[in-house]
């Protein structure tokens, strides 16, 4: 069910080079939480939130085209497929609101009120949740069981 080619596609090579590029960014002890810079440091988390910001929406938008390109035609032939759509439909939505709680979290996170700790525990907390609900969704909707495919295959229309 996975698409693979054999030679790396411009857009193969771009989310490569972000993704090395953001784990260089990323092992810098100053961007790990309540680490603070020196003064003549450079600042790089604005830096590794858009890195974040960029390939989740590459991810999503790449997860989307995987979704309605190639699960949703088999899906009109196929119950099993067809419920394997549904479940990835469903992990696409949680998947999306992953990416905006992540820059929700990371435009909370300059403000200094008073407020924003608590503000940030709950944008935390619907991060991990809807992490979590995504990874479920995706392993059903890939590897779907069987008994998941028995109870829901007459429910797809």
């Amino acid at each position: 069910m996975i698409q693979v080619h054999k030679r790396l596609m411009l857009s193969d090579k771009i989310i490569i080079l972000l993704n090395i590029v953001g784990i260089f960014i990323g092992i810098n002890p100053f961007n790990w939480w309540h680490m603070t810079p020196p003064e003549e440091a450079f600042d790089t988390k604005p830096i590794t939130g858009m890195f974040l910001f960029i390939l989740g929406i590459l991810a999503v938008f790449a997860f989307f085209k995987y979704v309605m390109g190639i699960v949703r035609p088999q899906a009109k032939e196929d119950k099993t497929k067809a419920v394997q759509f549904k479940f990835l439909k469903i992990s696409l939505i949680f998947m999306s609101l992953l990416t905006l709680l992540m820059v929700l979290h990371g435009i909370m996170a300059k403000f200094k009120a008073p407020w924003v700790v608590t503000g940030l525990l709950i944008v935390t907390f619907f991060k991990l949740l809807s992490m979590i609900l995504m990874a479920i969704f995706v392993w059903i909707g890939l590897c779907t069981p069987k008994f998941i495919v028995k109870k829901y295959k007459n429910i797809v229309n």
